[in-house]
């Protein structure tokens, strides 16, 4: 059988000696006219330029510097790639090269998290199955964390729990936690200088949420991402979707249930656009129904409420009826009327008379095409089950009155056939 995880661990660390000796070649080149690193939207701002000026060899020599620092970083040095960074930042700042002194505090940045941090978004490790090889280690090495560079086996991760004051006192270069904040938004400032940088500045913006929720600061955390909510990017309409996706899912991990739920409806609703060719209702259905826990509405009618009145009411409505036409687009009149019995049920205190009759008609209409019981429906591909409606709370009593009876219903005194009354008990005896 073939042993994919011995694979994989010969594939990762052949990337990283592939890393390992471009970084030492970088660390030993000594040029007397280093070349100009640029992105491909800078080409054109540097030609007519003079490129032998002192402010441009400059520039090329904090650029190279940069670049070794990722590598450095890349290959599990961050102390050393802090210095790196700290370098190249004093000397693109001199020069005013803004984009590329932007990277370097976000290396920076990154390589302080890594060691303030060390278990920040780390991922489980790789899960066997069934279906893959059982063969132990043999015959494939280590990966990063289990060879040094020596060949010795060495881990390059921290131990958990490790006091980040303890980190700090091994490099007098590691950025505090909120110095990390600040050079993160002083990045994205620079950043946003430039039109053609939208993409890297959403990247560091999110970046810095997630060393946030880490620091457990989650207003600071609202603030950036604010700041991603505005940037202009050039995207398709499935990217956009999972854009907002995304913006939900952290603000979802940040406590702003609200908001989040707010962002899942612009994607569902970004599903079914107008100028989306190929419209995904089932997508938009089921990211709807993410979207009732920050609205606060419970499918279950004995459940809602149940504690008095919460959430807001308009919104309510709004996301009911929204998932009673997604559904019916669906095809699927079970669920529309489940939605829209739900609706009456729920909501009927709030909603207007003739809002109430409207949706009275579209239920009898919608029952009449289904003919489903009351039996609980599971929506397809999530496992979501959708309880079943009752009206127990319509009609609603109001006001009692007591009336008499209209005449020939009322009780009336029976007059005694004899004459005599008899005051005395009645006996019977056969």
């Amino acid at each position: 059988a073939v042993n994919i995880e011995s694979q994989l661990q010969e594939f990762v660390s052949s990337l990283f000696w592939v890393l390992e000796s471009k970084r030492l070649d970088k660390s030993q080149e000594k040029l007397e006219r280093p070349p100009l690193l640029c992105a491909p939207f800078e080409r054109k701002d540097f030609i007519g330029l003079d490129m032998d000026s002192r402010t441009n060899k400059k520039r090329c020599v904090g650029r190279l510097r940069k670049q070794l620092a990722d590598l450095t970083l890349q290959a599990s040095l961050p102390t050393e790639a802090i210095m790196h960074y700290g370098f190249a930042a004093d000397t693109l700042r001199n020069c005013n090269d803004w984009l590329w002194l932007a990277a370097c505090f976000e290396g920076l940045c990154a390589a302080s998290v890594v060691m303030l941090y060390p278990n920040l978004r780390r991922s489980s490790g790789l899960q066997r199955f069934s279906s893959l090889g059982v063969g132990g280690s043999q015959g494939g090495s280590g990966g990063i964390g289990s060879r040094s560079r020596n060949g010795s086996v060495n881990t390059n991760s921290l131990p958990t729990g490790l006091d980040p004051t303890v980190v700090k006192q091994t490099s007098k270069h590691c950025l505090s936690p909120d110095e990390i904040v600040d050079k993160y938004r002083e990045a994205i400032v620079h950043y946003s200088k430039y039109r053609n940088a939208g993409v890297v500045e959403t990247e560091a913006s999110i970046k810095a949420v997630h060393v946030l929720i880490e620091q457990r600061r989650y207003l600071m955390a609202a603030e950036f991402l604010s700041n991603v909510v505005f940037i202009n990017l050039q995207l398709s309409d499935e990217e956009k979707i999972l854009r907002f996706n995304a913006l939900a899912d952290l603000y979802h991990q940040i406590g702003f249930h609200r908001k989040a739920s707010f962002f899942r409806r612009v994607a569902a609703m970004r599903c079914v656009a107008p100028q989306n060719q190929q419209p995904d209702w089932g997508q938009c259905y089921r990211l709807l129904l993410q979207t009732l826990e920050g609205y606060k509405v419970c499918l279950d009618p004995l459940e809602f409420r149940k504690d008095g009145s919460q959430g807001w009411p308009s919104l309510q409505i709004q996301i009911l009826q929204e998932l009673v036409g997604t559904s019916r687009r669906m095809g699927h009149n079970a669920l529309c009327t489940r939605h829209q019995a739900f609706l009456v049920c729920a909501m009927m205190p709030h909603l207007s008379d003739v809002e109430r009759q409207e949706t009275s008609n579209m239920l009898e209409s919608l029952g009449a095409r289904s003919g489903s019981g009351p039996a609980p429906l599971v929506v397809q591909e999530t496992g979501i089950i959708i309880p079943p409606v009752n009206f127990l709370n319509i009609p609603i009593c109001r006001k009692l009155r007591a009336t008499a009876p209209v005449t020939g219903r009322r009780a009336e005194k029976k007059l005694s056939l004899t004459g005599d009354e008899d005051s005395g008990p009645f006996i019977f005896s056969p």
